[in-house]
């Protein structure tokens, strides 16, 4: 039912919930898991040149945190002694409610398991949570982990 499972994470200790989730399901399906974490960009390329900001810096920077984050992630699936899951790591950035639905698109996921955002409430009153952008813009099941 459910051969590509797509787990979005911000790794947030709330989102270990999610992966976990991911991993339960995985084994119930025996499907496979691509574990994607999204950088939000807080400047376009653009923007950074016009405040002349080193965009090399930027992107060693970016680089650096994706290899933390692929590290991170690798380790909670350790915890979860899911090693006999096929996982996928990806490191993206953009906004994330966007690049998440494109993502499952593009992986061709049968399913979207997400924590819910540890922003506060001003933010989502402001912003919108992305958690309700994807059950709503979503081309697959999204399943939304407390």
């Amino acid at each position: 039912m459910f051969n590509k499972i797509l787990c979005a994470t911000d790794l947030s200790k709330e989102n270990d919930t999610a992966i976990s989730k991911a991993v339960q399901v995985a084994h119930q399906f025996n499907s496979s898991i691509v574990i994607l974490n999204v950088h939000d960009e807080f400047m376009e390329k653009e923007e950074m040149e016009m405040l002349r900001v080193s965009v090399e810096s930027i992107q060693a920077e970016f680089e650096k945190t994706a290899i933390l984050a692929k590290n991170e992630m690798k380790g909670i699936i350790h915890s979860l002694h899911a090693e006999d899951i096929n996982v996928e790591f990806k490191i993206k950035k953009g906004k994330p409610n966007k690049i998440i639905c494109e993502e499952a698109v593009n992986l061709d996921a049968d399913l979207i398991v997400l924590g819910k955002s540890s922003k506060g409430k001003i933010s989502k009153i402001l912003l919108g949570s992305t958690a309700a952008y994807i059950v709503n813009h979503a081309s697959v099941p999204v399943l939304v982990v407390p």
